[in-house]
Order: C-alpha cells, then structure tokens, then sequence
C-alpha cells in the first residue's frame, strides 16, 4: 500500500497518565472524544437541537512526546484539551502500558498525539466544538455510488504497534446532499489514492470485537484525488504524461542574435547597453558602494588626455570592462 495516514482533530478528555518505562518524556492517556450529531454543510443542525442528541464518545489510548515538558504527573483530574491524533483501530498484540486505573478500560483505537493544547472545559459548553474532524490520506477500497458513499482505509505508523507492523484504520465516507454536487457526486475508483476531509458522525464497530472500531463514519466535506489505478489512466488520455517539448524556451533577450560566437552573447546586444550614437554615458556617483576591491569592475567613463579616465570602481556596464587590480 502508497504511503497513507490518518488524523483526528478535535476536543478530547485526557485522565491517567502514565509514563512508558524505559523512554524518556512518553506519555499514555486514556481519551474520550465526545462528539454530537454534527452540524450540515448547509450550516442547519441535522437534528432539531444538537444538545438533545445523544453524544458518541471514542475511547482511545493515545501516545504522546512530552516535548513541552507539561506537567502530567501533578494533573489529577481530567483535563480537556484541543488534539490532532493519528488513529488507528486496536488490534491483538498492541500493549497500552495499563494501570490500575486503566486495566479495565474497554479501548476502541489507538493513536500518537501530534499537537495537545490545553483548554478550559467551558468550550465544551457549545456544541459546534465537540465536532471531531477527520483528516486521511488513504486507498479506497469499496465504493456504492448508489448509496453515495465509498470507503478508504490508512495504514501507518502506530507505537502501540508490535515492532515492523502498522495501525490501520477504515472511513466509511457519506457523500452528503448538497448543492456543490449538482453536477454528480464524487466516487473514487478503486484502488485510488484520495484526501478525505470530513466530520465524524458516528462509528461502525468490528463484529467479532464489540469494543474495537472497525470504521469510522464520515460526512464529507472535501475529497481531492491524488494518484489513479493504472487501468484508469490508460482510459483518459488527458492524464498521460505530456510530451517534452525540444528546444531552448524563449528568454527574455537573446544576446546572440548578431552572429557572437560567445554562448553568453555579446553584452553590446544588450538593451541596456549604450546605443553607438557617440553619445556618453553618464558617470556613476562615487558615493554609491561598488563590489569587493578584488572583483571591482570599470562603472563609468569620460574624457581624458589619454582618451579615458577610470576611477576606482567605475567604467563602462557593459563596455570595455576591466578589473582594477590590488
């Protein structure tokens, strides 16, 4: 499987934090991302009153690198924090670093936290912030345009994971109704790469493990398309690599239009340079601070005894250059 990935982001209780023995500044925490029935794209509760639906909570044990250097081990109550999380649902095998406070937790899914910012649990009080995005970059594997949805599944890195196996984690992806999709709704092939943005909206559990997340539930907000099955390319023409064009593109000015054998072109071809009018050039004010002595060139010229005249950092632009020596 292309690399892929999964994200939550969204408010989460965090209680019982435990240090990883053995790794300096890992933490473990039991969460709880509460979530109601989420808000339409429309901007119309889905329901009559989101403070009457009843929430969906996802319990997770999540990893995190305290690089800030948070005090966890003087924080004993919950505490409510903002987090972006990978996810990925449990499987045999993943140790969880349990407590005596967390043996009989009941974990849905797994994850390694990548931002924590604590908050007051007074944002809780709105129900627009309990919404949990989802952010994943994955392969789908099933799709029903019939019932507008399709499926992506993530495989990742996950440090519950026993060592060189992966977390995995499915989003079963609704397409809602919306205007924006009037000309068609969008159904990925299979086998195609996507980027899906959406809310959470509800969670499809494993049946031969009541407690373990088999997919989560997903109302589209955005999908981009990142790679194509090879099948799929070769039917659309229009996405075949393009022909490389040859030749040199045009530039801005061509210096060598006059026959100069140089590759750089003759300098007295240039636009900037003084046209052969026998009009002069105006000397460069020596109050203006030219290059280093050693790479100092000629910036300006006029008339002499001996035809020329040149003072330290000045002659012609482009002209007869010379550089003065040390």
């Amino acid at each position: 499987m292309a690399s892929t990935t999964a994200f939550l982001n969204g408010l989460a209780v965090l209680e019982n934090p435990r240090e990883v023995k053995g790794k300096k500044k890992i933490y473990v925490f039991d969460a709880q991302m509460v979530i109601t029935n989420p808000v339409s794209a429309e901007g119309d509760e889905s329901q009559e009153s989101c403070d009457g639906a009843e929430p969906i909570t996802l319990v997770a044990a999540l990893w995190y690198y305290n690089k800030y250097n948070i005090d966890f081990k003087s924080m004993t109550e919950p505490f409510l924090c903002e987090i972006r999380t990978t996810i990925a649902r449990i499987d045999k095998g993943m140790n969880v670093h349990s407590t005596d406070d967390s043996t009989n937790v009941y974990y849905q899914a797994v994850g390694e936290i990548q931002q924590l910012i604590i908050v007051p649990f007074s944002v809780l009080d709105s129900p627009h912030h309990r919404r949990v995005c989802v952010d994943i970059i994955g392969t789908v594997t099933s799709r029903d345009p019939q019932q507008s949805t399709f499926t992506v599944q993530a495989q990742h890195y996950n440090p519950f994971a026993p060592t060189g196996k992966k977390g995995t984690i499915s989003v079963t992806v609704i397409v809602p109704d919306s205007r924006r999709y009037q000309s068609g709704k969008p159904s990925p092939s299979e086998k195609s790469i996507v980027h899906v943005f959406g809310m959470l909206s509800a969670l499809e559990y494993d049946d031969s493990n009541e407690s373990s997340v088999k997919s989560l539930v997903v109302d589209l907000e955005e999908v981009n398309y990142i790679s194509f099955p090879q099948n799929s390319l070769a039917r659309q023409g229009s996405l075949t690599t393009p022909v490389k064009a040859t030749g040199k593109p045009p530039g801005l000015f061509s210096f060598a239009k006059r026959g100069s054998p140089s590759v750089a072109g003759n300098a007295s071809d240039s636009p900037l340079s003084a046209k052969s009018t026998g009009a002069k050039r105006p000397l460069q004010s020596n109050a203006v601070a030219g290059p280093s002595k050693k790479s100092r060139t000629n910036l300006g010229s006029s008339d002499s005894d001996d035809g020329t005249e040149r003072g330290e950092g000045e002659g012609n632009v482009f002209g007869n250059s010379s550089t003065v020596s040390p």
